[in-house]
């Protein structure tokens, strides 16, 4: 398939950067490969989620030699002044509109994941779930899971939705499917870019949703989980900080 052959690609020039590059680089941005090429994708918060098509492998390298050079002009405090950079010199797209989108959640979460301790007890995982896709899928159809992770054992599908729902089981389709595809589906993760997965065990679905304070403990969530074999997460708001 296509996608391993981009995969295996994306992971070569991935591996040619300084190990200090790929730390930074790797906070704010991520590789997609698909049948198609490879995709850059970043998670910035002021621009969630915007991406860009690699051509090939020369222009990969570029690109990522260029933003780790550029790093500090991407992440520095005039945010419309790194946005402008990111849209003039990288030719990332804006958004045509400002609305709150699942996007912008699937962002924050994924700079967050891979410290989440939160995420790792609410999901009863020993060891921390690390961040490995967004938007994964090899084959044209309705399969496209939002988020993969990955805590050493088993991988973690992520389906993000803005509100509150009730019909699960589209993800529960999502496993039944990747888990009738699980050949194809090592064969890719054993070469994806950046964070490759070696081996797992299971595959679990988690449910996504907006916390409620009057929906967070009622029977009908549990029943919802354990009828389709999932895991449902309510989602609230919250900040991290950091001491100067």
């Amino acid at each position: 398939m296509k996608i391993i052959e981009n995969a295996k690609i994306a992971e070569n020039e991935w591996l040619k950067l300084k190990v200090e590059d790929q730390a930074r680089i790797k906070k704010y941005f991520h590789l997609r490969p698909t049948n198609r090429g490879i995709t850059l994708v970043t998670t910035l918060p002021f621009m969630p989620m915007r991406s860009i098509n690699i051509s090939n492998a020369g222009h990969l390298n570029k690109i990522l030699t260029g933003i780790a050079s550029d790093y500090g002009k991407i992440t520095q405090t005039d945010e419309i002044a790194a946005k402008n950079h990111l849209t003039s010199t990288y030719s990332f797209p804006l958004r045509k509109t400002a609305a709150i989108r699942e996007e912008n959640s699937q962002a924050v979460f994924i700079n967050t994941m891979n410290e989440d301790v939160n995420l790792m007890v609410n999901l009863s995982s020993k060891k921390n779930i690390i961040f490995i896709a967004s938007e994964f899928i090899f084959e044209q159809g309705k399969n496209r899971i939002d988020i993969i992770g990955y805590n050493q054992s088993d991988l973690y599908f992520f389906e993000f939705k803005k509100e509150r729902t009730t019909k699960v089981d589209q993800l529960e389709n999502y496993l039944i499917y990747y888990n009738s595809k699980l050949s194809i589906l090592k064969d890719i993760l054993k070469v994806y870019p950046i964070n490759p997965v070696p081996k797992f065990n299971n595959i679990i679905g988690v449910m996504v949703m907006k916390y409620s304070e009057n929906s967070h403990e009622r029977l009908q969530w549990k029943a919802l989980a354990a009828k389709h074999h999932i895991e449902i997460l309510f989602m609230k708001e919250s900040l991290t900080f950091y001491k100067v």
